[in-house]
């Protein structure tokens, strides 16, 4: 009787330890369910391909819509360090520079592609500014109007280059794009010229997303440049200096983008 007492308990703990083990392994795939469905509401999630074979795309359209608002911020210990601004610099023509690197990245790898022309819209005219928050946040109705564009155009895939965003509510609000960020603790200071996107390839016909892939702003430090609190305190040689450095990183964060979304092969172009 003792041992059958002795044998029952060690089966009794066995199970117990096996039904541990089975909670514990759900409780850690919920958990990373969870963490990836997060992330992929913010937009940061890791690429997401649904299948596509590369000899389906022969001609390709893309649309970059990063706009022209330069953020500025200054970040401290405290919420009284905190400043920022905004400005807005057409003359920079990001878009362009990012478009026209995209299509030469997809002419190296031996596809058709151009530039969508989405006149008589402007790259503002696709977002909406939310009134209560002031915030912007994606028109989807003119995203529609993308696929109709691209197809009257020729195009039978579509790469967009779209900010990343974050979810408020009902509505998702997109972040800034690209700026110049000094961090200060204890006296030490760190500065940094960024950039950050969501690039995702579609379809044309279907509308389907065939991959998405984010750009996260590289760790580079720019301490040779000052942060100043006013836009026009920086010099002419200090503006091209700001956008040079955002238009390199860019460029570095299309290149890893592109090599995650396994749709296109080629050498970078110079």
């Amino acid at each position: 009787m003792r041992r059958l007492r002795h044998d029952l308990g060690r089966t009794v703990t066995r199970l117990a330890k096996r039904r541990e083990r089975s909670l514990t392994i759900r409780r850690r795939s919920g958990l990373s369910a969870l963490a990836s469905l997060m992330l992929s509401a913010l937009g940061w999630s890791s690429l997401q391909v649904t299948v596509a074979a590369p000899t389906h795309i022969s001609r390709v359209g893309v649309v970059s819509l990063l706009g022209d608002t330069f953020h500025a911020e200054h970040i401290g210990l405290t919420a009284f360090n905190q400043r920022s601004y905004d400005v807005e610099v057409p003359e920079w023509q990001i878009d362009r520079d990012v478009t026209d690197y995209l299509v030469a990245k997809l002419m190296s790898s031996n596809l058709s592609a151009g530039s969508v022309n989405v006149a008589p819209n402007r790259v503002k005219d696709f977002y909406r500014l939310w009134p209560l928050q002031q915030k912007r946040r994606m028109d989807a109705s003119k995203f529609d109007e993308l696929f109709a564009l691209a197809s009257a155009q020729g195009y039978d895939t579509l790469v967009v280059m779209i900010p990343t965003f974050e979810p408020s509510g009902l509505y998702s609000f997109v972040n800034n794009t690209y700026g110049f960020s000094e961090r200060t603790a204890l006296g030490r200071s760190n500065r940094s010229a960024w950039g950050s996107f969501i690039l995702r390839v579609f379809d044309v016909g279907t509308k389907k997303r065939l991959a998405n892939a984010a750009g996260l702003p590289a760790e580079k430090v720019d301490n040779d440049i000052e942060w100043k609190s006013n836009f026009e305190s920086y010099s002419a040689e200090e503006k091209a200096e700001l956008r040079s450095r955002i238009e390199e990183r860019l460029r570095r964060q299309i290149d890893a983008a592109f090599s995650e979304t396994h749709l296109f092969a080629g050498p970078s172009p110079r």
